[in-house]
């Protein structure tokens, strides 16, 4: 019986030459090649963006290693952070970041916004958060202030200080917990003689005001 050769014909492109390696794929089916998305991140997201984030990060990470639970607040709103502080249940912080001091002293501005977008820059309400929170990322310190304030400025030895992240954040507590008490005492002064029962002797005025 005689054997009958086959001739088949190559397929279009099969000539093309094929690409070193141990996956012998013809040139013409190999995908293309996408950019790496943490490059894309890295080389376009705006440094400002990044800055911001180093800073929350440094400053979540202060409060809960001195013991108080936090957690980012959610994106848009005018605060950065909530901390869970006993006896005055969720404080809202904000926080400013730059990378480093300009020579002797460290600024800060406490604006909103992005200088590119329809809105543009704008100040903070007072009620928008209740402390603010600065770091120098070159310094690796933060140090806080309360609520309302539009610019600051401090010298850099003194934010090399050590401790004083902690120590400007319990002046800043304190003087968050006298404001709250002063807001309840002008409540009270304002309310007409025929108050509450349960706010008629001076024990149960003093129960509310340790709320």
């Amino acid at each position: 019986m005689q054997q009958v050769k086959t001739i088949m014909q190559p397929a279009p492109g099969s000539h093309q030459p094929y690409l070193k390696g141990p996956y012998r794929t013809p040139v013409c089916e190999v995908p293309r090649t996408e950019p790496d998305a943490a490059n894309i991140c890295s080389k376009h997201a705006p440094s400002a963006i990044l800055t911001g984030e180093a800073g929350c990060n440094l400053v979540l990470s202060r409060l809960q290693s001195w013991g108080m639970p936090a957690q980012p607040a959610m994106s848009g709103l005018a605060y950065d952070l909530i901390a869970d502080v006993r006896g005055l249940d969720l404080l809202r912080i904000q926080v400013k970041t730059r990378s480093k001091p300009k020579g002797a002293r460290c600024s800060f501005v406490m604006t909103r916004g992005y200088h590119y977008s329809k809105s543009g820059m704008f100040r903070y309400a007072d009620n928008d958060y209740d402390i603010a929170a600065f770091v120098c990322l070159a310094l690796n310190q933060v140090f806080f202030c309360i609520a309302p304030i539009h610019r600051i400025s401090v010298r850099t030895d003194w934010l090399r200080s050590p401790g004083i992240d902690r120590e400007t954040f319990d002046l800043a507590l304190s003087s968050f917990e006298r404001r709250r008490h002063t807001a309840k005492l002008a409540w009270l002064a304002s309310m007409t003689p025929d108050m509450p029962a349960a706010l008629s002797d001076l024990d149960d005025v003093q129960t509310y005001l340790a709320l």
